[in-house]
């Protein structure tokens, strides 16, 4: 066990939002010294490598729409501008709406969109649109598909590649790592020591400056919390609201090895892909996200109402949940699973922001925070990062690609300033 002090800056937690966050900071900070960290034995092998990685500005509040915007305009230029291939197609987002769905919606009229007929629907996916009279879908209680929002600047990306364009970038800036090291807690100190026994006492100022590991103790001028589920366990022993909870995710493979898969998979008329978008199914409850080049479906499904919310250091898929809960759903509407066979399946987890499904970036015990992406990690990483940087350097805005400027304060938690959104699983 030692200790190493010199650090300016210490991030704790090599997923998307501590890479970016890391990256960013070094991009305004080349001279100073910032270690990032992590427990796994490389950066993104977290929730994130378990992520769907799936992207969108399709929100219902304009917060979200600016975060997820400006990330998704960085990300495009990196793979068109810069040629790091992030594996980035914008097929699009298919929203399978009933009439009341639709009519609840709450979309902006300037995302960029069309609606769909049920019509147009049956006609490109040839999928069921009216369940009137099947005693199955009676008793699911399916709705009938009235009409689908598409939303073209949408799609999915790899998380691998990704991880690999920040960590790189990072690097060739003389950023360091540190894998394999897993923070045990945070350390507190006193700003200000007087050398009197029983120290520190309550009038006395605090604040974290570094952090214990199972290799020793690290001291640095500030630390950033991006541990994402990991957060509570680390702030709630010196009494900090991450303001977030763990869920589980879960997420099932099926081969596109029929006729009528296949068929599926390469729907014309969305994007210059032909292939079908990442459909979301009236139930809401979960997506479908084709992997063209493996020619697989992912089921993506977030855990609802009687399931924990908690953390889980190996969160582990339950196969019964696919083969009696959402195959049953999907079939109905797209007969063409009726013989899907699962063909691979996983878990993790996301912090979920609970009171309005945004994300936090704020500054508390002289640490610098940012969790809560509730699902929207990889679509809002670029954005976020930034926005924890500005933190770090006192802004009170911060310019995010593309000369869009952010109020730092709005995702924090005094000046908190948010439309909760209402257009997400």
């Amino acid at each position: 066990m030692f200790y190493v002090s010199g650090f300016d800056v210490i991030i704790v937690g090599a997923g998307i939002l501590g890479l970016s966050t890391a990256y960013h900071l070094k991009v305004r900070n080349p001279e100073k010294r910032i270690l990032l960290m992590d427990k796994e034995p490389a950066a993104g092998q977290g929730n994130t490598s378990k992520s769907a990685a799936c992207f969108r500005n399709s929100y219902s509040s304009s917060t979200n729409i600016q975060l997820a915007d400006s990330s998704i305009d960085f990300y495009s230029y990196v793979q068109n501008e810069l040629g790091f291939n992030l594996g980035l197609k914008k097929i699009g987002y298919l929203f399978l709406l009933s009439n009341e769905q639709f009519r609840k919606s709450k979309l902006p009229k300037d995302i960029e969109m069309r609606i769909l007929e049920r019509e147009d629907l049956e006609k490109y996916l040839a999928v069921k649109t009216d369940l009137s009279g099947d005693e199955e879908a009676g008793v699911m209680r399916l709705e009938n598909i009235e009409k689908g929002i598409f939303c073209s600047k949408a799609g999915y990306l790899s998380s691998e590649n990704l991880v690999s364009f920040y960590e790189q970038e990072y690097r060739r800036l003389r950023g360091e790592t540190l894998y394999n090291t897993r923070v045990d807690k945070l350390v507190l100190e006193i700003d200000s020591k007087i050398g009197i026994y029983h120290e520190p006492f309550l009038w006395q100022e605090k604040r974290i400056k570094g952090v214990s590991t199972n290799y020793g103790d690290f001291q640095a001028d500030k630390v950033i919390m991006a541990a994402g589920t990991w957060s509570n366990t680390l702030l709630d022993s010196l009494g900090i609201d991450a303001h977030v909870k763990a869920s589980t995710r879960q997420i099932f493979v099926v081969r596109a090895e029929t006729e009528g898969l296949n068929h599926l998979m390469r729907t014309k008329g969305f994007s210059d892909f032909n292939c079908l978008p990442v459909t979301f199914l009236p139930t809401f409850h979960f997506l479908v996200k084709p992997d063209i080049e493996e020619e697989n479906f992912w089921i993506v499904y977030p855990n609802h109402l009687g399931i924990a919310l908690k953390l889980e250091e190996d969160p582990q898929p339950h196969e019964n949940y696919f083969n009696y809960g959402l195959k049953p759903v999907l079939q109905q509407y797209f007969p063409q699973f009726e013989k899907a066979r699962l063909f691979n399946m996983w878990a993790g987890q996301r912090e979920c922001s609970t009171i309005d499904l945004l994300p936090y970036v704020f500054e508390e015990g002289g640490a610098v925070i940012i969790n809560g992406a509730h699902g929207k990690g990889i679509t809002q990483a670029d954005s976020l990062g930034r926005v924890a940087a500005g933190i770090y350097e006192g802004d009170k805005k911060v310019e995010l690609f593309r000369g869009r400027w952010f109020n730092v304060a709005d995702l924090g938690v005094k000046e908190r300033n948010v439309e909760r959104e209402e257009f997400i699983i």
